[in-house]
C-alpha cells in the first residue's frame, strides 16, 4: 500500500487499484475514498487530464492538483460515460516507462 483509501482492497490484482495507488501519490484524490466504480464527472476528468499532462511534462505539483481536484469534486458536473477507475486505468496505461 502506498496510498490509503477506505474503499480499496490493496491485495486485489485489479489494475484499477494499482493505478489509484500511483495517482493517489500525485494528488489526484481529495479524500480517502477512491470511488473507482462511481461515474467520472466532466469536472474531475478535466482536473485529472490537466494533472496528467503536467505529470508527463514533469511539472506536476501534487498539492496544486489536490486543490484543483477538490474544487472539481465540489462542483455539480455531468457524468462522463466512464467510471473513475476505468479512466485512471487508461491514464496508467499511457504512462511512459
Amino acid at each position: 500500500m502506498i496510498t490509503f483509501f477506505n474503499d480499496l482492497d490493496v491485495t486485489s490484482d485489479d489494475p484499477q487499484i494499482a493505478a489509484s495507488q500511483y495517482f493517489g501519490t500525485k494528488g489526484f484524490f481529495d479524500s480517502y475514498n477512491a470511488r473507482l466504480d462511481a461515474p467520472l464527472t466532466k469536472a474531475v476528468q478535466t482536473a485529472w487530464d490537466s494533472a496528467f499532462k503536467n505529470l508527463q511534462r514533469q511539472t506536476l505539483d501534487p498539492m496544486q492538483i489536490a486543490v484543483a481536484v477538490h474544487a472539481a469534486e465540489s462542483q455539480e458536473s455531468p457524468s462522463t460515460n466512464q467510471t473513475r477507475g476505468a479512466f485512471l486505468q487508461g491514464l496508467w496505461k499511457h504512462l511512459k516507462p
